[in-house]
């Protein structure tokens, strides 16, 4: 299956529960914060520790130098989100490929890595989309 490069945020979105969209505080795209991290399974957790909630996800295949900070505050802002958190990993397009869950197979792409991190490059990149509850 041909994997398809980025085209933007909104195409790649999967919103969570409705439930985890209940209350939340809703924001503007300039306040939205697009921070990277290492593992972010770990930063997911220390946000929701205080008052986050995961409204949703994405994940892609997206060019080294193509950025993504204006898009990923634009789907913020549609889906009341305050914080997207996202980790890159380097990849060879010929490693990615879907999973039977319609994510990338990650395990795959770690497989066959690229000799470095490349702007000309290519990278699969997931994100974490989190509100701030209301009070």
């Amino acid at each position: 299956m041909r994997i398809e490069t980025h085209t933007n945020f909104a195409d790649h979105y999967v919103a969570e529960s409705a439930a985890s969209r209940a209350a939340i505080v809703p924001v503007n795209a300039e306040a939205v914060q697009v921070l990277i991290c290492k593992d972010l399974k770990a930063e997911v957790a220390k946000y929701v520790g205080q008052g986050f909630v995961q409204v949703g996800h994405a994940q892609f295949v997206g060019k080294g130098n193509q950025g993504v900070g204006r898009e990923a505050r634009e789907q913020a802002a549609e889906v009341g989100a305050s914080i997207v958190l996202f980790t890159l990993v380097p990849c060879k397009l010929r490693a990615v490929r879907k999973a039977a869950d319609g994510q990338i197979d990650m395990p795959a792409v770690l497989a066959d890595p690229p000799s470095g991190f490349s702007p000309k490059g290519h990278s699969v990149l997931t994100s974490a989309f989190l509100a701030k509850r209301a009070e």
